[in-house]
């Protein structure tokens, strides 16, 4: 799986690839620090293609609720998971309305669960588009 991880704390991560590279070996993360840097990798996806964008709430130049909307809007094909902090449910529920593909909260042991997390965000994105 090829993915696009938006994260402005790198120490985050660099917790999050390093784990990420360990339990899930075939995963190719990618990091980009910005909504924009994001944008301009999103443009790249005919030449190198994404499965997954997994995106932090809260950047230093947006959210990740204005990524999410930018990537439906423009019909970029890949399955987008939210990330945060803050596991309040109006943001859960903001998340999966923007046509999110999962949400996860930064509790204890959320990255054990992240490969199986973004696995499933895969399937259902897929799935999701196929009927289409």
């Amino acid at each position: 799986m090829r993915i696009l991880y938006v994260e402005d704390d790198l120490r985050d991560a660099d917790v999050a690839v390093r784990m990420l590279r360990k339990a899930a070996p075939s995963f190719d993360v990618e990091l980009a620090s910005t909504i924009e840097s994001a944008i301009v990798r999103l443009s790249q996806l005919a030449l190198a293609p994404l499965d997954l964008v997994l995106t932090d709430m809260h950047l230093s130049d947006g959210d990740g609720l204005s990524l999410l909307r930018y990537i439906r809007e423009n019909s970029k094909p890949v399955a987008v998971v939210v990330i945060t902090g803050m596991g309040d449910e109006e943001t859960a529920v903001a998340a999966l309305n923007g046509s999110a593909d999962d949400y996860v909260v930064k509790r204890t042991n959320y990255l054990d669960r992240l490969p199986e997390i973004l696995e499933g965000a895969l399937n259902h994105y897929n799935s999701a588009n196929a009927e289409g």
